[in-house]
């Protein structure tokens, strides 16, 4: 398997893909594709053009012809990946060479004797079982996978292995190979210690008496991949909490009358930029995890909360009444009352609203928590911003005297010439405090 970007320079490789195309430069992070395959014929180039659109190309069996005219067998899928914003962020490549099956396939019907050695050195595991899931015959690749002995898997069915189907479930499915000849899928085993194995199976189904042959492929390395990046793409990769793209897809599922009432609370961290610009981003960051963390412990099992901008978090409550909403918002204030950044009190402003019927827009219910929140944060934000300004200055008060009876005298020159201007009250303090 590969990873690349948008350029088709490679971000992952598997060490299976270097053995496979006995690749000997072990520093190939960063290459372009074509500098290291540059004799790659212009229909694979073709292939990841699409890749990069959106398109989902694969083939079973396809012949790869080398620069000296030898044919590789390939089995291969392209496919995009994505960035958390939804948009392509480059292409995955998973590729087998699977020449060593294709000649086995064609000697197994030539020479049984030949079949064996064959089956035995292939990188896949593979295995017989007749039409009942017996297993009759199994290869050492399996047996490596799975961490049974030959003799343990002879005999046993297939649902003692299976970890994702039912036993109805399994005979269903082999029914179903020997009346389509053929089938491949993915699954999961069971491993002898316990563990689980992602499988891709290629089955054959050969006649009663043969039964069914299957080659056994691990694709764990793949689909932890695969997982990875769809969790990147639902999560806030700094506080962990999902983003906008997944709140907006379980805003419209939540959205249905089984979950009324509907409850949506808006929050915002007051003085983050203050606090960015005072004492630096990681400070920051730091405040966006802490919030992030309390919002997660005032939830309840099934609630949905999100970071949807760069101080904003939503939380999504179906089934929850407007008091029930009060109580969450309480108690989120609470544990938020006893954190501090910097020595900064965490602060977080909140407006929320319910829906309780159907007439109800949820947009327009998210519209009024906003603005709520947004009439909660103009009381807030100064008290914040007093504070904040208030620790920055004691603390460089602290640095050095010469500072502290500086600004003292600045403060009361700017109120003595405020005061020779007769302006009010309020604004001769407010001079006084930015002096």
């Amino acid at each position: 398997m590969a990873v690349h970007d948008r350029d088709l320079n490679y971000l992952y490789v598997s060490q299976r893909y270097l053995n496979e195309y006995k690749i000997k430069d072990k520093d190939i992070i960063g290459k372009h594709h074509y500098d290291v395959f540059p004799d790659l014929p212009q229909k694979w180039r073709d292939v990841h053009q699409k890749a990069l659109k959106g398109e989902i190309s694969s083939a079973e069996k396809d012949a790869y012809i080398k620069e000296d005219g030898t044919v590789d067998w390939t089995r291969w899928e392209c496919r995009p990946w994505y960035e958390a914003d939804g948009s392509i962020g480059g292409i995955i490549i998973y590729t087998e060479v699977i020449t060593e099956r294709i000649q086995a396939e064609k000697r197994l019907q030539e020479n049984e004797a030949h079949y064996r050695t064959l089956i035995e050195t292939t990188q896949d595991g593979f295995w017989v079982i007749d039409i009942n899931g017996k297993i009759i015959d199994v290869n050492e690749m399996y047996c490596q996978m799975t961490g049974y002995t030959k003799a343990e898997l002879l005999g046993k069915k297939i649902p003692e292995l299976e970890a994702l189907e039912t036993s109805q479930e399994i005979i269903a499915h082999i029914k179903q190979i020997t009346e389509n000849k053929s089938d491949i899928f993915e699954t999961c085993h069971r491993r002898k210690e316990g563990s689980l194995i992602d499988m891709e199976i290629s089955a054959t189904f050969v006649n009663c008496d043969t039964g069914i042959f299957a080659f056994c492929r691990d694709i764990t390395e793949r689909k932890k991949i695969e997982n990875e990046l769809l969790y990147l793409s639902y999560h806030d990769h700094l506080t962990g909490l999902y983003n906008r793209r997944y709140f907006e897809t379980q805003l419209k599922k939540i959205d249905k009358q089984i979950n009324l009432p509907i409850s949506i609370i808006m929050c915002d961290i007051n003085g983050l930029k203050l606090v960015n610009d005072s004492f630096g981003h990681d400070s920051g960051d730091l405040l966006l995890k802490k919030a992030a963390t309390i919002i997660r412990n005032s939830c309840r099992e099934g609630d949905i909360f999100a970071r949807i901008g760069g101080d904003e978090f939503v939380i999504l409550l179906p089934n929850t009444t407007a008091d029930e909403t009060v109580r969450i918002a309480n108690r989120m204030k609470e544990l938020a009352s006893s954190e501090k950044v910097v020595n900064i009190e965490l602060s977080i402003s909140y407006g929320y609203d319910t829906k309780t019927n159907d007439k109800q827009s949820i947009n327009e219910i998210m519209a009024n928590a906003e603005n709520h929140m947004y009439r909660h944060k103009l009381y807030e934000r100064s008290s914040m911003r007093s504070k904040t300004i208030d620790l920055i200055m004691n603390t460089l008060f602290e640095k050095s005297n010469r500072e502290l009876l500086h600004s003292n005298r600045v403060s009361a020159i700017c109120k003595a010439i405020a005061t020779k201007m007769n302006l009010d009250k309020d604004a001769i303090n407010q001079l006084g405090t930015a002096g």
